[in-house]
Parts: C-alpha cells; structure tokens; sequence
C-alpha cells in the first residue's frame, strides 16, 4: 500500500509517497503525476523520504514519469531517498539516469 500526496510550491509540484511502490501501487503514483503535469509546474519532484520499498515495476513507474516530465519540458527529480531504495538506484545505476535531490535538511 502506498500513501500519496501532492503540494505545490513556487511552481514545483512536489508528490510525496509513503510506503511501498510496487506493482499495486504504481498506477496511483501515475495518474497522481499526470493530474501534477496539468498544472503546468516548472519542476515535478518525487518526495521519497518515506518510500520504503520499490520493487522493478515501482522502478518502470518512476521512468514513465521521468519520461511524461521531459516530453512536457519539466524538471523532474527523486528527493530525499530513503537508504534502501537509493541502494536499488545505486544497485541499477539508475542514480545516473534519474536526477537524485535532497529537499529536506537531515
């Protein structure tokens, strides 16, 4: 289960996931950041401080998005990834791939 919110700020829309993105939760994540993309924000940032699992089809979500984010010529970014899911980034060299930020102040 995956608990999703969406705040926007200055112009970013920033979308929050709590829990675990697999394949039962990734179409909530998709549909969450195409309504993200109709607002028309400069940048689109995927708050994963709370993710604690991801799984390969929770990986394909997050490059749709990635990919749905260039197409519109927004800025898109992972945020404040927990330990476990940068390790899967690290692991799928997927930290060089995807632009990996931090939000939050440790």
């Amino acid at each position: 289960m995956i608990q999703i919110s969406t705040e926007s700020v200055n112009g970013t829309s920033v979308i929050s996931l709590s829990g675990k993105l697999n394949l039962s939760t990734t179409r909530t994540l998709e549909s969450t950041f195409k309504e993200a993309l109709l607002q028309s924000p400069k940048a689109v940032y995927l708050d994963m401080s709370k993710t604690d699992y991801v799984d390969s089809s929770g990986i394909g979500a997050i490059i749709r998005c990635m990919n749905w984010a260039k197409k519109e010529n927004v800025e898109f970014a992972c945020a404040d990834l927990t330990d476990d899911v940068l390790s899967v980034f690290k692991i799928a060299k997927l930290d060089s791939y995807i632009k990996v930020v931090t939000l939050k102040e440790p």
